[in-house]
């Protein structure tokens, strides 16, 4: 059974990527491109992953992953983002999310991500 994933980013181009990452990778992705698709796109539920950018345009990430944690507990939601830093990841650990990806990402992080996320449930 292919595992899907939910991707809300404003970049087009990192739907593009992640489409070409998980291409026989056995995984379905969906996209949105705001944050208020994002959530009523995983509002149907049945994913089993999320990735959520920080930064979509006027759309704090954050409030968005707070936002799809409320609701889906179990699912897991990945921060993405071009920021680094230890105070980044903190506050996407303190809305609830499950990991951080920093952009740009190769292949294999992604993968291996995905893995430790959704593979040893």
């Amino acid at each position: 059974m292919k595992k899907r994933i939910l991707s809300i980013d404003d970049e087009r181009m990192i739907h593009r990527v992640l489409a070409a990452h998980l291409k026989g990778a056995g995984c379905e992705l969906t996209t949105a491109e705001s944050g208020i698709e994002g959530v009523e796109i995983a509002a149907s539920g049945g994913f089993d992953l999320i990735f959520c950018d920080l930064k979509l345009g006027d759309e704090n990430g954050l409030d968005i992953i707070r936002t799809i944690k409320s609701v889906h507990r179990e699912t897991p939601v990945i921060a993405l983002s071009g920021l680094i830093g230890e105070d980044i990841t903190a506050l996407a650990e303190q809305v609830g999310a499950d990991g951080y990806l920093c952009k740009p990402f190769t292949k294999k992080a992604l993968i291996a991500l995905i893995d430790a996320s959704i593979c040893n449930e």
